[in-house]
């Protein structure tokens, strides 16, 4: 005998039902906008450590052995700007050619956007900054390089819309000063190669009774200015009546200043003989000390 089973109509789901239902669709679907909101906020507050996180292994291949590669990033800010920047620091043993090379290798810089390259630094603490590094030919890379090499530390800056500037101070030995300007302004001419140069070289004493000595320049300084600054080496070092010596090249014209701390009539004898030995253009004024 058959029996006709009993079908019987699902239940419909009460108001209450339906609301929970509802309420945890709408959770999740604000859990979810939530976490896209938070990753979007992250990506958007680290891109520039991103960013540095990606480049700075391909400017480290370009580098190789002959240095170390770090970066900067900061992040947007309401008072300032995002920047993620690099900096080169090479190795204390590397050549003139490897340190050519490496500088003649970092153009084109836009492999390594957004972030900017800063700096490249010696052991020796020779820097350079390059507001623009594509800029530079190769033989002026060779030349900046020569010019890393020999005695300082020195900062060479390149701006995109004035001339390079070379920046070297020293503090204490006199020999040393007076060495380090011989090296830089022997053989062939910065600006030969890399246009335009301003130098600024200075020495402090460091004792108490300030003697000193500064050179500017937008040239390259005459390498008769070291044989003359040599010949000064004993008054500069004793307890003599010389102060300081200003040395100006500017638009051609060449200004050369000795400064006395007291009458001193045998070292204005030797200023004179010094700088008529030493061939130098232009004029001496030596001032007597201030009333």
């Amino acid at each position: 005998m058959f029996v006709q089973p009993t079908l019987h109509e699902p239940r419909p789901r009460s108001p209450r039902t339906r609301r929970s239902r509802a309420g945890r669709i709408v959770v999740l679907v604000l859990l979810i906008a939530m976490a896209c909101i938070a990753a979007l906020i992250l990506y958007s507050c680290s891109t520039m450590r991103i960013a540095a996180w990606r480049v700075t292994p391909a400017l480290q291949e370009v580098v190789g052995d002959h240095g170390t590669v770090s970066a900067y990033a900061k992040e947007f800010t309401y008072s300032s700007g995002s920047s993620c920047t690099l900096s080169v620091d090479l190795d204390e043993d590397i050549t003139v050619d490897e340190t050519a090379t490496v500088l003649q290798s970092l153009a084109p810089t836009d492999r390594f956007a957004p972030c900017d390259i800063s700096t490249v630094q010696t052991a020796a603490r020779s820097t350079v900054f390059a507001e623009n590094w594509n800029t530079i030919s190769d033989d002026g890379w060779v030349s900046v390089a020569e010019h890393l090499a020999r005695p300082g530390p020195i900062t060479l800056y390149f701006a995109t819309d004035a001339p390079a500037h070379l920046d070297a101070s020293e503090r204490g030995r006199y020999t040393d000063f007076v060495d380090l300007l011989r090296q830089h302004t022997t053989g062939d001419r910065l600006e030969d190669t890399v246009g335009p140069v301003r130098w600024t070289l200075t020495w402090d004493s460091g004792t108490g009774a300030y003697k000193g000595v500064r050179i500017t320049t937008d040239e390259t300084p005459p390498a008769a200015l070291a044989e003359f600054l040599e010949a000064l080496t004993i008054p500069f070092q004793g307890s003599s009546g010389l102060d300081s010596i200003i040395y100006t090249v500017a638009d051609g014209e060449t200004t050369l200043h000795a400064n006395l701390s007291k009458p001193d009539d045998q070292v204005t004898a030797a200023i004179q003989a010094a700088f008529a030995a030493s061939g130098l253009p232009g004029e001496l004024t030596i001032n007597p000390p201030a009333a």
